[in-house]
This record gives structure tokens, sequence and C-alpha cells, in this order.
């Protein structure tokens, strides 16, 4: 069993269901691989209360979303920084925001790679962190 912490972040479990790819089937359960059990395809999650077609997308517009995930990139709060919890409208919900762990994943920047490109034969090979 896991070790948890009190002051742990804690989320707050969101309801979701896999949908194949493929044909569209839907259900609670997926099998080890992530595979369709009728025609073999990938599953993705999808969030029902989410969806386009319901009266809001997580509670707000994607217009406000996009422009509230603008503003954080000015903002000085790690969770604000980071690449991840930026967008946290679309995450699992934490009951506090602040209390996420960040490294300030997801804004890693391209690294040009000389030798390695000299190496392969590849005129301009980047890589990311």
């Amino acid at each position: 069993m896991p070790h948890t912490s009190a002051s742990a972040p804690r989320v707050r479990q969101s309801e979701f269901r896999f949908r194949c790819i493929g044909c569209g089937d839907v259900g609670d359960r997926a099998s080890q691989n992530f595979r369709c059990s009728r025609c073999k395809d990938l599953l993705e999650i999808t969030y029902p209360q989410w969806s386009v077609s319901a009266t809001s997308f997580p509670a707000k517009g994607v217009v406000e979303l996009k422009s509230t995930w603008k503003q954080r990139r000015l903002s000085s709060s790690k969770v604000d920084l980071s690449g991840v919890w930026r967008f946290r409208e679309v995450l699992p919900i934490l009951e506090n925001a602040e209390q996420s762990i960040t490294l300030r994943e997801g804004n890693t920047p391209l690294y040009e790679m000389p030798r390695c490109s000299r190496i392969t034969g590849v005129p301009r090979l980047f890589a990311k962190h």
C-alpha cells in the first residue's frame, strides 16, 4: 500500500469513461492493454461532464479557458507556470490547486543536437529534455 501524507495534495475523483477510437464503444473498464473488447482498437479516456455538447466546457467556455490559460503564463505562481497544472480545468480536480506538486513540467525547450546530427546524418536534429 502506498504511503500517503496528510499534507499530500488531495484529488477529487472525476467521472470518466473509456471510449474506443475505432468503433465508439463506451465503457467504464479497460483491459490491461487499453484495447476495445469489440474491435481491438485503442481506448481513450473521456469525461462526459465536459462534453462540448454540454452547456459549458468544464464550467467555463472555450474562449474563457484560453484567456485564463494565457493569463497564467504571466503569473509567478509555480502552479500557473507549470505546463501541466496551468490547464487544471481539464485535469482531475485538486481540492486546492496551490498544493499541486510541480517541477515546471511541460515547459521544456527544444535543444539542437549538432553532434548527434553529424553522427546520424540528419541535417538538423532536436531533442526535448
